[in-house]
């Protein structure tokens, strides 16, 4: 079965077709589809998807939501896969910089499912549609970054194309249990000082459902 998992209703609206969804129960949406709204953060989304995945096998999951971009290269509504992602903000602040879970020794940036302080996707077989999208690296964190000095520290640790607060949780879950998966964002925004009047939610989002639509044609045809 496909499962697909966002934080929030908005962004799947397009999906659910009149649906009534309640966070954390898997709602079918086509014959061997199936939807997880998990609520934003990553601890509600490892909740829900661990408690779904280990009680119910053989699913393949993808995630799908939005991001803010740090680069100028990717534009609003733009689609994108994650291909890394990592917890951008777990650690420490030492008198305004950063140290990692991995500097402070709390971690191994090298002990499964971590390769150099990273998760990985390596299911492009699995999702050939994916090649039609730019891959990206991204970082997932507890808060949007809306201020310059933030953005700054996260740009020169990181080097990230997106931000999400959801995506490593996915990647953390779905690699811990061996469980097929992808992430999928559309941009809503770019990563800047707080500024909303930029942002394009409609866009960002019809864009991410036309993609999930694909995917889900693809699977319900092989």
């Amino acid at each position: 079965m496909l499962l697909i998992t966002a934080a929030t209703t908005y962004e799947v609206e397009h999906l659910t077709k009149g649906l009534s969804i309640e966070q954390g129960v898997i709602t079918p949406i086509k014959p061997g589809v199936s939807l997880l709204v998990t609520g934003v953060g990553a601890v509600p989304t490892a909740f829900y998807l661990t408690k779904i995945l280990a009680n119910e096998p053989n699913l393949s999951v993808v995630n799908i939501g939005v991001a803010g971009t740090y680069s100028k290269d990717i534009g609003l509504g733009s689609v994108v896969i994650v291909q890394r992602d990592t917890f951008a903000d777990y650690g420490a602040d030492d008198k305004g910089s950063f140290l990692s879970q991995f500097d402070l020794g709390l971690a191994n940036p090298n002990t499964f499912p971590y390769q150099n302080g990273w998760m990985h996707w390596k299911h492009h077989d699995l999702f050939s549609v994916a090649d039609k999208y730019q891959r990206v690296t991204g970082i997932t964190l507890a808060k949007a970054s809306g201020s310059e000095t933030v953005i700054k520290q996260l740009m020169e640790r990181f080097s990230p194309q997106i931000e999400t607060m959801e995506c490593a949780s996915v990647f953390y879950v779905c690699l811990q249990l061996n469980v097929p998966f992808i992430c999928i964002r559309s941009i809503s925004n770019q990563v800047e000082p707080r500024n909303r009047e930029q942002w394009n939610m409609p866009l960002a989002i019809n864009n991410l459902c036309d993609a999930a639509e694909e995917i889900i044609d693809c699977y319900t045809q092989d």
